[in-house]
């Protein structure tokens, strides 16, 4: 067993040759394992990417799709797609103004 206390300190340029000596073969694995992580991200994030554009290009169809069909509807009937504009109008109007409690009291001033 090697007692390091009875050896005399190393100039500090020979311990710093020895530590990068030692270090060499950690950050040559660092380095690759960081390489490997970063291609593997790269092919998750294309995979995602790829996924994320398909269903854009689906919810995109889609859309248009819905788009025409409400066209179709206003334009045969007019009048119930106003009623369900006001009613939703309305809807929205309340759930909105809900949060307030105002409460408006008319009173006759004859």
């Amino acid at each position: 067993m090697v007692d390091y206390m009875d050896t005399p300190p190393a100039p500090k340029s020979k311990r710093a040759a020895a530590l990068k000596q030692a270090a060499a073969p950690l950050v040559g694995a660092a380095s690759e394992l960081a390489h490997e992580a970063k291609v593997a991200l790269g092919e998750r994030a294309s995979v995602i990417q790829a996924k994320a554009q398909e269903g854009y290009g689906v919810a995109r169809q889609e859309a248009r799709k819905r788009l025409g069909e409400a066209e179709t509807f206003v334009h045969e009937k007019p009048y119930a797609s106003l009623a369900i504009a006001a009613f939703a109008g309305f809807l929205l109007g309340h759930i909105i103004s809900s949060s307030k409690a105002n409460v408006v009291y008319l009173r006759d001033d004859r």
